[in-house]
């Protein structure tokens, strides 16, 4: 179906976005498909309703989406984006294949296991959701997606945006007429009203029919049983007493909350086949002997299931004289009472502890301590889980959970009390002693998981160099090689396979990256480095000072690279295979295959990097990851040589997000340099120059003192100047910026080598443009290319030639390795002047042969992407010029295909490239 609507909305996201088709059964929205151009894949754009749109409910859209958006969970639909034409508003959700809960309603009710199941996802969407202080408001079959066996929860707060509710308008009530089944009785629709609602579908998918406010549970056993007939009919009843809670029209006799509606529903559902005169008994001795807390604090957790020992809680123990009253936020935990629900909320917390979900874990735990305060395994557990994620908020909320857990210390198993020593020791930085604590807490039989886990990071963190001392060179205190163990004995300790978290660690200790290197710092205050090296069959790292000229040893440092992947390939495929749906677990899979040179064909497994980026980009559904996955892909197809897909890549990216924000302009930088789009590159990393990591640093480190006028012009001039251009402009810019930094420093502070750290890299980048006379107006230089070039501009073309032989000795010892493209493009440029073409040609090609093993600066700093271009436009000319016509035409076409649509300021370049790429070859003589 096409009408005004559809083709209304292919004019205004045409530029991003190319119109598909309509779904049928929107609801109070329209819904279509629409594919993504940049991202290559599928959205859906639901638009609102016209005539239900007010300026009032304009502001609540914007707000409930805004909302929405920090919505992440694996049973909610994430918001991609929203945006309105007049009195249009719409937003996209990732394309979800499959059918709604409403749909497969049609064919009658569903197996009891299969309803419960789902009806569990969507009640742990909702608690989630209402964690956050988020209500969905229109809980309904047709807002629950099922991809492959689960549920998936859609449109929070559009119910609320377009104020729908009881007092409905009479254009409303037909559009909301299919929903009023599922509506709670009252006027206020809080989270108990999405409780309600739950029981609604819930009833539906066991019976056929959905629930109804009050219903009786004994005429809904029967219903249920009848339907059925598999369930037996105790745990018909179990169910139909749980939906006929959640069903009353009082929302205060409804569940709690969603998790507690949810652990009461799997608890009927696994109500044991018991003789039914035990089933009285067996419910008063629930409520007498597990007392909520004891079933939190059991034994039943994953790793006692595979046989692995764990610590129980002991007895209580007698009552001191001294001892606080039984109702005192001090008393022991055995001892006070427990209501159900927060048994259920145990029940809940545990479940989610157990199967290693963090976040919704920390939730939880966090409620159930408000309501049970001094169980010192709760935050205990809080502490464990803030040390899995290794929180966001810092450390801080990981050493006060601990603290609290250790302030009850006698009321916990002695490998418990090793654990909570061992986090809080994490905490405040004391290393060694947590390393300590959770050996002791493994000898004491705490969960393996735990213990691994702690065990890891005690030694990945610890930074501490113990400085040499006489015979005995330099070591870091604690053991990258160990710390690895310990996280491969972390994922080993769960059978079914571990949470992406544990494999995510093994990235801290073994280095995959080209150039990267441990960094520690000894108790005199100095820093060392250290680069993974091969010792017999270990990967060790052995500290030195930066300030050594170590000599490369090109053999040794691939032996250790091989030494790597062949350690990780398998593990990482084993995260795949557990973690399929984890974009972590293809991203990792992919930067692995990346640098075995498996980019577009892979190896006897057939895996390649572009596949699993694929993957991870499918699974994308934050706008960041999408954009960071999908510069990633420009990087490997730019390893491939597939320059034109390369290019296409990088300008619809750049194209989609005109006005980037802080958070995705890091991630345009690259492809706008690899699009020829100089304005978009030099005005994003205007932007983004008051970031830290884009610091204009002094030769000893420090960050220089400068205005965000100065940051900005000198951001902007540098990607000019890397991009080649040559006009008055940028003739003008740095005396420009000199005449800033003296209006604003004293003359102290405009010393040599803040004038290096400002120019020396711009002017290096485009010395056909400055000349030596550039080079020499920089008050010191640091590079060789840069010094020979001053040589130059003094007459001293010896001094020069001297230089530029070092480099080449340099270059002979790190055979197999790619230059630094910010290094080789000034010296490329002081060969030209030297007239030594063929220098010129044979260093470019080198660099350009080992391009699919460059570092991957190539695709993220718009420098590298710039001087990449020019550096293949340059040998294009110069193997012109040399008649080397198969060269010439190989990197022009390359040129071409990378810059053809590029910004007016570049298509005189892409013009002589073009003509290099078809010119014939010439007639060889009879």
């Amino acid at each position: 179906m096409t009408d005004g609507l559809f083709d209304r909305l292919g004019r205004r996201l045409g530029a991003t976005h190319a119109m598909r088709r309509e779904l049928p059964g929107g609801g109070m929205s329209r819904v279509f498909v629409a594919h993504e151009t940049a991202l290559k894949r599928d959205v859906v754009v639901k638009v609102l309703p016209p005539e239900l749109i007010s300026e009032a409910s304009s502001v609540r859209f914007a707000r409930e989406i805004e909302l929405t958006a920090r919505l992440q969970h694996p049973h909610i639909l994430p918001v991609l984006a929203a945006g309105a034409d007049g009195d249009l508003l719409y937003y996209f959700t990732p394309y979800v294949p499959g059918e709604s809960l409403r749909a497969r309603l049609q064919a009658g009710p569903m197996d009891a296991a299969e309803a419960v199941r789902l009806t569990a996802e969507v009640l742990d969407a909702l608690a989630v959701a209402h964690a956050q202080g988020i209500v969905h408001r229109d809980v309904k079959p047709g807002n629950v997606l099922l991809s492959g066996d689960h549920a998936i929860l859609a449109d929070f707060g559009i119910a609320r945006a377009l104020g729908v509710g009881r007092d409905a308008s009479a254009a409303e009530a037909s559009t909301l007429a299919g929903a009023r089944a599922y509506m709670a009785p009252e006027p206020e629709r809080g989270a108990a009203a999405d409780i309600f609602s739950a029981a609604v579908m819930a009833r539906e998918m066991l019976t056929g029919e959905p629930g109804r406010a009050g219903e009786h549970a004994a005429a809904l056993a029967e219903v249920i049983e009848r339907r059925q007939r598999m369930l037996g009919a105790r745990r018909a009843r179990a169910i139909a007493q749980v939906l006929a809670g959640a069903l009353a029209a009082d929302p205060a006799a409804r569940p709690a909350s969603a998790a507690e509606f949810r652990a009461r529903l799997l608890g009927a559902s696994a109500t044991p086949a018991v003789p039914a005169r035990l089933v009285a008994i067996s419910t008063a001795a629930a409520l007498v002997l597990v007392a909520g807390l004891v079933a939190f604090r059991g034994n039943d957790s994953p790793a006692a299931a595979a046989g692995q020992p764990m610590a129980t809680t002991p007895p209580p123990r007698a009552t001191r004289p001294d001892a606080p009253a039984a109702n005192t936020p001090d008393a022991s935990p055995a001892r006070e009472p427990v209501a159900p629900r927060a048994r259920t909320l145990a029940d809940s917390a545990r479940e989610a502890f157990d199967a290693y979900r963090p976040s919704t874990a920390i939730a939880l735990l966090d409620t159930l301590e408000r309501r049970a305060p001094g169980d010192p395994m709760i935050p205990l557990r809080v502490a464990i889980a803030r040390l899995w994620v290794a929180d966001p908020q810092g450390t801080e909320p990981m050493r006060a959970a601990a603290e609290r857990a250790l302030a009850h210390a006698d009321h916990l198993a002695p490998g418990d009390a090793a654990l909570a020593r061992g986090v809080l020791a994490i905490g405040e930085r004391r290393y060694p002693d947590a390393c300590a604590a959770f050996d002791e807490a493994r000898r004491l039989g705490a969960r393996a998981f735990d213990v691994a886990i702690g065990a890891g990071d005690c030694r990945s963190l610890d930074d501490s160099v113990v400085a040499p001392n006489g015979s005995m060179p330099a070591r870091f205190r604690s053991s990258y090689t160990e710390a690895f163990q310990a996280y491969v004995a972390a994922i080993r300790a769960v059978p079914g396979g571990a949470p992406g978290f544990a494999f995510r660690r093994l990235d801290r200790v073994l280095f995959l990256q080209a150039g990267r290197v441990r960094r520690g710092q000894s108790a005199d205050g100095r820093t060392w480095f250290a680069r993974p090296t091969l010792a017999g069959d270990s990967i060790t790292y052995v500290p030195f000072d930066p300030r050594e000229r170590r000599p490369a040893d090109p053999a040794a440092d691939a032996a250790t690279l091989a030494a790597v992947r062949t350690t990780l390939r398998p593990l990482y495929v084993e995260w795949t295979r557990v973690a399929a749906t984890d974009i972590s677990a293809h991203d990792a899979l992919s930067a692995l295959l990346e640098s075995e040179g498996h980019t577009g064909t892979g190896g006897a497994d057939g895996l390649t990097a572009l596949g699993e980026n694929a993957r991870a980009r499918a699974l994308a559904t934050d706008p960041i990851d999408a954009l960071r996955l999908a510069r990633d892909r420009m990087r490997l197809l730019l390893r491939a040589a597939q320059w034109r897909s390369a290019g296409r890549l990088a300008d619809s990216l750049v194209a989609a997000t005109p006005e980037p924000d802080p958070r995705s302009a890091i991630y345009l930088l690259g492809p706008a340099a690899i699009a020829g789009r100089v304005r978009d590159a030099a005005r994003i990393a205007a932007t983004s120059s008051a970031r830290p990591d884009r610091a204009v640093r002094l030769g000893d480190g420090r960050v220089a003192d400068l205005p965000p006028a100065v940051l900005r012009d000198r951001a902007g001039f540098t990607v000019r100047a890397a991009f080649g251009l040559c006009d008055d402009a940028m003739r003008a810019a740095p005396r420009r910026i000199r005449e800033q930094v003296d209006a604003y420093l004293p003359p102290a502070g405009r010393t040599p080598q803040l004038d290096q750290a400002l120019f020396e890299r711009p002017v290096g980048f485009n010395l056909s443009c400055f000349g030596v006379a550039g080079a020499a107006s920089i008050g010191a230089v640091t590079t060789p290319p840069m010094r020979a070039a001053q040589a130059l501009a003094r007459g001293d073309s010896s001094y020069a030639r001297g230089m530029l032989d070092a480099l080449d000795r340099m270059r002979a010892t790190t055979a197999g390795q790619p230059d630094n493209l910010e290094i080789l493009a000034p010296d490329l440029a002081v060969r030209r002047l030297l007239g030594r073409r063929d220098e010129t040609i044979s260093l470019a090609t080198r660099f350009l042969d080992l391009l699919p093993s460059a570092p991957s600066m190539i695709a993220e700093q718009e420098t590298w992407g710039a001087l990449l271009v020019r550096t293949m436009a340059d040998l294009a000319d110069d193997a012109a010029a040399a008649g080397n016509t198969a060269d010439a035409t190989r990197w022009a076409g390359a040129v071409a295909d990378l810059w053809g649509d590029a910004d007016p300021e570049l298509q005189p370049l892409v013009a002589r490239m073009r003509a290099l790429a078809t010119r014939p070859a010439p007639a060889q003589p009879r």
